[in-house]
């Protein structure tokens, strides 16, 4: 059955017995602590999950660096011709990768 208000089943299951919170002693926290079992509690100066990370050192910003100084005049470089889009099946080749080949063509 579904309820009205939230749109979801009913969970008339009873639950897994074993499922829940232990809650354990000092002496057991110790023992898994030497174990290495867990892992201990972050101080207040370490970053936890979803902190931003600290600001960059003020200073002088590293300079960025381009394939060309900053004197070279980008228009002195030859570009390549703009060739026209292949049309459907017309590639090098003259023809296209098709995903299901034909099995009566020799070309596959």
């Amino acid at each position: 059955m579904v309820d009205d208000k939230l749109g979801r089943p009913d969970d008339e299951r009873p639950g897994d017995p074993a499922e829940g919170v232990r809650i354990i002693g000092a002496e057991e926290a110790a023992e898994a602590m030497e174990r290495g079992d867990v892992a201990s509690r972050r101080g207040n100066h370490e970053p936890r999950y979803g902190d931003r990370p600290k600001r960059p050192p003020v200073g002088p910003r590293p300079a960025l660096r381009f394939p060309l100084d900053a004197s070279s005049d980008p228009a002195d470089i030859e570009k390549p011709p703009v060739r026209p889009a292949p049309s459907g099946v017309e590639f090098d080749r003259g023809r296209r990768f098709d995903p299901l080949p034909d099995p009566d063509d020799p070309r596959t």
